[in-house]
């Protein structure tokens, strides 16, 4: 994982884009995670805000935060977490050959070693036991508890899911993606739930040929269940450093699926993948050890895109809750390694260039103007478009953000806290520079600093209410001040309504309104779709004032 982490450009991610996965829950099916490796600690990824909790399924009452075989805690250490020499020694224990070709391992001490999200919170939910035996059942169960946290898709409390273990299913009972595990991984990212799971580890066996007898062979058609579901992003593996020269993984299963569609959807590196291993913490000489252990597998590469996808979920928020746009996004971002579709879907994974997907969703991946100067200087190792075709109105001259206020009434603070989370992929942009009485400084003049971003803001945010409106002060003085300023051509305000109210007779009513149609945030039936139409806005708005000047 150290090194796998730059083959899919997660690293490019954390650096320029802060892809980091802060505030995305990734729930992990397995055998639970190690809830005592410091690989978790300096992010607290296991802490989880209420009611989110860690369950175990096997009946057994084990903790789910105890991980008998190893399993579970390998892949949540590719996900999220983080570890450096500040926190402790890290050891990872890695297969070493002879030149005869014996297998042994030895210990090499490393750096730093970081998942593909290191602040994504991870929810541990242990479907199989310290063998890793478990059933259908256990699976379906831990399912059903992520609809039960989200509400059902009315509120997104868990992002994402990884299922790193699936079972045979009997091809004379249920169609192919139609099982029950598969039926219920539908549901669930119909929901609004990312679901990434592993194409299996059957791509390698034995056939019988006239000339050659018995034989080792590549096995196609040898997807697994719940990776033959048509809505998850299912995972084969490549190498870990050099997936263009070595292509996908001998064990990595091959479509297409049994009835015929196209799967894998991806691949990525789950060869040799170091991660956090279920010693957990020891301690030698006093000193707290991390141990971290080799091992192979599609869960490991499914474990890349799943901290991949919580990374750009914590930049591109838009994006919450509409799992089969992430899934467009990153098929069209993909890297093609030549190789079958068959064996590769759509190519390797690159977290660089998903979050800078300005496609439209046709397929076309364009990389913001913004950031263009910073890929020509990694084009030897980024694989983007050598001339890349601007999808944005603004200048390549890096301009300074734009001024936004906002004006809102403090029974409205929750929602303007959603709808700022929106914005902030204008704000990671350097396209925005949000301020709202929040960034007040104690000691500060209220009023004076009101009135100064009053004037010189460039864009004035009036989220309406019946509060808003019966606010003396939101209403008389910022609004009023702030249409002013509007007539006169000197600010873009943009009334952004959030409740039912009749505001048709207001000063601002002349003013195009968001949502879509002016129709209020708070009753759509989902509300984050609601915020991403604000943001679209007053993305459009930001770029036709940056083509003015």
């Amino acid at each position: 994982m150290y090194r796998s982490i730059s083959t899919v450009n997660a690293d490019k991610a954390h650096k320029f884009f802060s892809a980091t996965g802060r505030d995305i829950v990734w729930a992990v099916l397995g055998t639970g995670i190690d809830g005592s490796h410091p690989h978790f600690v300096k992010h607290r990824n296991l802490e989880l805000p209420s009611p989110l909790a860690h369950r175990d399924f096997n009946g057994a009452e084990e903790s789910p935060l105890i991980d008998g075989l190893g399993y579970g805690t390998h892949v949540a250490g590719i996900i999220a977490g983080e570890m450096t020499a500040q926190d402790g020694e890290i050891i990872g224990r890695v297969s070493v050959y002879d030149e005869s070709g014996q297998k042994s391992e030895e210990d090499v001490k490393l750096a730093s070693i970081a998942g593909m999200a290191p602040e994504c919170k991870l929810l541990s939910m242990k479907v199989l036991d310290e063998k890793g035996r478990g059933s259908v059942s256990s699976i379906i169960a831990a399912l059903a508890t992520i609809q039960e946290f989200n509400s059902y898709g009315r509120r997104i409390l868990v992002h994402g899911v990884i299922i790193s273990t699936g079972p045979d299913y009997d091809p004379q009972r249920f169609a192919c993606g139609l099982s029950p595990l598969c039926v219920e991984v539908e549901r669930l990212v119909r929901s609004g739930v990312v679901v990434v799971a592993p194409t299996g580890n059957s791509g390698y066996g034995m056939t019988t040929t006239k000339f050659a007898g018995v034989r080792a062979a590549g096995m196609e058609v040898s997807i697994t269940d719940p990776g033959n579901a048509e809505l998850a992003i299912t995972v084969g593996s490549t190498h870990r450093e050099m997936p263009r020269l070595y292509g996908v993984s001998y064990f990595s299963s091959k479509g297409p699926t049994i009835d015929g569609r196209l799967k894998p959807d991806l691949v990525a590196p789950g060869e040799k993948i170091v991660s956090a291993s279920s010693v957990g913490e020891k301690s030698t000489g006093g000193n707290k050890v991390g141990w971290y252990r080799e091992d192979s597998g599609t869960s490991m590469a499914a474990a890349h895109v799943a901290g991949v996808i919580a990374g750009f979920l914590s930049v591109r928020r838009e994006y919450i809750g509409r799992p089969e746009l992430v899934k467009e996004i990153f098929l069209a971002s993909a890297t093609d390694l030549q190789r079958s579709p068959f064996y590769q879907g759509k190519g390797l994974v690159d977290a660089f260039k998903a979050v800078q997907y300005e496609g439209g969703h046709t397929g076309q991946v364009q990389a913001v103007p913004e950031f263009q100067s910073r890929t020509d200087s990694l084009k030897d190792t980024l694989p983007v478009p050598a001339a890349p075709v601007a999808t944005s109105t603004l200048s390549e001259e890096k301009k300074r953000p734009l001024r936004v206020m906002c004006s809102y009434a403090h029974e409205d603070k929750a929602l303007w806290t959603e709808l700022k989370a929106h914005l902030a992929p204008l704000k990671r942009q350097g396209l925005i520079d949000i301020w709202y009485d929040g960034g007040i400084i104690p000691g500060d003049q209220w009023k004076d600093e009101i009135k100064k971003n009053l004037e010189e803001s460039d864009i004035i945010l009036l989220l309406v209410s019946s509060y808003f409106i019966d606010s003396d002060y939101c209403y008389d003085v910022e609004m009023k001040r702030a249409v002013q300023r509007h007539d006169a051509g000197q600010v873009a305000v943009v009334p952004i309504i959030l409740r039912s109210v009749d505001w048709s007779l207001s000063p601002f009513a002349k003013i195009q309104a968001l949502p879509r149609d002016g129709e209020p945030a708070t009753i759509w039936k989902d509300q984050h779709e609601a915020w991403a139409n604000v943001a679209q806005g007053i993305r459009k708005l930001v770029e036709k004032l940056n083509a003015k000047s």
